[in-house]
């Protein structure tokens, strides 16, 4: 898993960075970039809750109490608030957004610049809208399963597990605003917390059906070319009036995205699963230093 959160962030930084050299020396046709970026990112919720899907699950193993879920919440804040409140606050001094004030401020500081509309500074700061998505998966997510799983066992847990899916789907197709699509659909909460919930259902799958390791061929070539067929759809159709981003192009790889990078993940997870006990060359990539980066870490850069 380490090696492909490397190759999530990787892609995530380059195509940020390249596309901010393509604006400032004016290099057309640069628009792959925001699929790089964009396949990170999903890829990167996606790890996202696989790894937090095993963390709950672990706990349910162990049996679920308050002191169990305490921890698991405080590790998931330390990870995230400290270099966030950081960086909020040095923009905040040194350049502050037009109009800010404490409302503002405070929203920031609570996660909800975004929760269900889009971000209330516009484009300042508007990096941190992903990781106030994970923000609102760890805090929610965690304490509704683990919640659930303590009074239903099994199904109470993925009966949550499924509302992530489920809910935010059915909302942006009864929201459908694709002329505000990217700040108001995209960089929302409610509309992408099933981004991670995905890769809960993945450790779900791999955790309770070890039948599925026989699948890891087929998942991915499947995953593959769901994946190739994505990017070449979205390359492929032209703009939308005057957008700068394929408009309708992104809300057909924003709808089924994340079922398919999934499918891809699903694949990679199984075959590294089992080459784990034949001496897996990956774990090399454990070594690496920057496979500790946490993700907070990475939208700063960003």
């Amino acid at each position: 898993m380490d090696l492909f959160r490397v190759l999530a962030e990787f892609s995530i930084l380059i195509g940020h960075l390249m596309m901010w050299v393509a604006y400032a020396t004016a290099t057309p046709h640069m628009d792959f970039l925001l699929i790089v970026a964009s396949i990170g990112l999903e890829f990167f919720f996606v790890m996202s809750g696989f790894l937090i899907g095993g963390m709950l699950l672990d706990i349910t193993d162990k049996g679920v109490t308050l002191e169990r879920w305490g921890r698991f919440t405080l590790r998931r804040m330390l990870r995230v608030l400290p270099p966030y409140l950081v960086w909020l606050l040095v923009l905040w001094v040194l350049f502050p957004p037009t109009g800010g004030g404490v409302k503002q401020l405070l929203q920031y500081l609570t996660f909800t610049q975004n929760l269900a509309w889009p971000a209330v500074s516009g484009r300042w700061f508007d990096v941190s809208w992903s990781l106030s998505v994970e923000f609102w998966f760890y805090l929610g997510f965690g304490s509704l399963s683990l919640l659930a799983f303590a009074f239903f066992r099994r199904p109470g847990f993925l009966l949550v597990m499924l509302a992530f899916i489920l809910l935010p789907l059915i909302a942006r197709i009864l929201y459908q605003d694709m002329e505000n699509w990217d700040e108001g659909m995209r960089k929302v909460v409610v509309f992408r917390l099933d981004a991670i919930a995905y890769g809960v259902l993945l450790v779900c799958l791999l955790r309770y059906n070890a039948r599925i390791m026989q699948w890891r061929l087929p998942l991915a070539w499947f995953g593959s070319l769901l994946l190739l067929g994505s990017v070449s759809w979205w390359c492929g159709v032209p703009y939308a009036g005057a957008e700068s981003e394929p408009v309708y192009a992104c809300r057909s790889e924003f709808q089924s995205g994340q079922c398919q990078l999934t499918g891809l993940l699903a694949h990679h997870s199984s075959l590294y699963s089992h080459c784990a006990a034949y001496a897996n060359p990956f774990v090399i990539a454990d070594r690496l230093w920057f496979c500790r980066i946490s993700a907070s870490s990475c939208h700063f850069v960003t």
